[in-house]
């Protein structure tokens, strides 16, 4: 995250009146002005266009031979991935606003600032809007609290510019800490406030959605279950419909969730306490079932069976580094079975009791979970690794400079077969 920065350059004087000693400080201030575009623009704004680099990658999402990648704000990459290792550029869809992405068929869901969009991407180099849900979201937030001016419309950049000021060297500390805390950088969450709550329909079309299930990578905000699309925002869960729009907003038992994954009718969300279990028999109105608390830590969640697998990373030195497998098979009552100790974990991915774990700085790591036991089998790779999907037979790891492709036809031993770079 780009945080606001304060260069401290020189001293410039020292003075002395009498007995009382005073302190003059010069000091220049980088300082990030917000960029805004209007509303009108952002929605006219929606279109395919040629394939454009990789910068800043959020979800990842994978569906038969299209993999489909969330350039954070700007929009999402379409690939053909049909041979691993050797992606194909399809297009790019602008989708300014866009963080969150779940896919079903052709169709996407994903949203644009504080609307929600259903995309025909079937031609990727002609996607088409089939229907956008206006001001169902709410407004971005940035680092301090400070969020849009919803009447100048969104946050789209931030100008940066650097002033010089004298001061006293005591008023210079205060200004430090409280321009640290009410500037901006690029965004973090969402506020919890909302607007209202009007939909629109950008045509009349159809929406189908029959075929094979889309896998998503295991930091996913949004999850889908039959009709229904989960998105996470902060600590309210949105329910929409696919056709319908949005049915319900609902306020999380757990206040920081950071990640939502769907298994056996179920929502699975991460936060920083704990794993949650939603029970979605009523689909528009989940209800917590059991919750898996730990100290508090990061962590993601993935599921195989009766078994959920969750990863602990530390926070500013608080929690645990962990890899934890937890019985689900009763969902009002989820019970720890094994733990190991990692480096610094981030996302994971199971396949039949094989799990691979991204240990951040320490790599791609291979644990194997078989009659209760949890064995750490293989470092797969020592490159950096944060974000992970597994797809027949194949892995896509994210690490710091691009995307690392892996056959896993025998998933014990998987091989390096290809890297999607980032653009610098």
């Amino acid at each position: 995250m780009k945080k606001f920065s304060i260069l401290l350059l020189t001293i410039a004087t020292l003075s002395f009146w009498g007995c009382n000693k005073s302190c003059m400080i010069t000091s220049t201030y980088n300082v990030y002005t917000p960029v805004y575009k209007s509303w009108d623009e952002i929605r006219n704004s929606f279109g395919s266009e040629q394939p454009q680099p990789l910068k800043n990658i959020g979800n990842m999402v994978i569906l038969g031979d299209r993999l489909y990648l969330v350039e954070v704000d700007k929009g999402i990459h379409v690939i053909d991935n049909a041979n691993v290792g050797q992606p194909v550029m399809l297009a790019f869809i602008k989708v300014p606003g866009c963080r969150q992405l779940s896919v079903k068929g052709n169709i996407l869901y994903t949203d644009s600032y504080i609307d929600m969009l259903t995309i025909d991407a079937t031609s990727p180099m002609q996607a088409t809007l089939v229907k956008r849900d206006k001001d169902v979201y709410p407004f971005h937030q940035y680092e301090g609290g400070f969020s849009d001016d919803a009447t100048k419309g969104a946050i789209i950049s931030w100008a940066e510019t650097q002033t010089t000021v004298k001061e006293d060297c005591s008023r210079a500390t205060q200004n430090q800490r409280l321009t640290q805390r009410n500037q901006a950088g690029q965004p973090q969450t969402f506020m919890t406030t909302t607007n209202s709550n009007t939909t629109a329909s950008a045509s009349g079309n159809t929406v189908k959605t029959e075929g094979p299930q889309a896998i998503s990578s295991s930091f996913s905000r949004s999850a889908s279950i039959g009709n229904y699309i989960y998105s996470l925002v902060n600590h309210q869960l949105y329910v929409f419909h696919q056709t319908a729009g949005l049915k319900s907003k609902i306020t999380l038992n757990n206040a920081n969730v950071e990640t939502i994954q769907a298994a056996n009718g179920n929502l699975f969300m991460g936060s920083e306490t704990g794993m949650s279990i939603y029970d979605c028999s009523s689909p528009e109105n989940p209800k917590q079932a059991g919750n898996f608390e730990h100290v508090k830590s990061k962590d993601p969640v993935v599921v195989e069976g009766k078994n959920a697998f969750v990863t602990t990373r530390m926070d500013n030195g608080s929690g645990f580094n962990e890899l934890n497998v937890v019985d689900i098979s009763n969902i009002y009552f989820p019970r720890s079975l094994a733990s190991q100790t990692l480096t610094g974990p981030y996302g994971l991915a199971v396949n039949s009791g094989s799990i691979y774990v991204c240990d951040g700085n320490g790599g791609l790591r291979l644990y194997k979970f078989q009659n209760n036991l949890l064995s750490k089998t293989k470092d797969i790779s020592t490159t950096p690794a944060f974000d992970i999907v597994y797809y027949t037979n194949s892995i896509l790891v994210k690490g710091n400079d691009g995307l690392y492709y892996y056959n896993a036809t025998q998933k014990d031993n998987p091989q390096f077969a290809g890297k999607l770079l980032f653009s610098k």
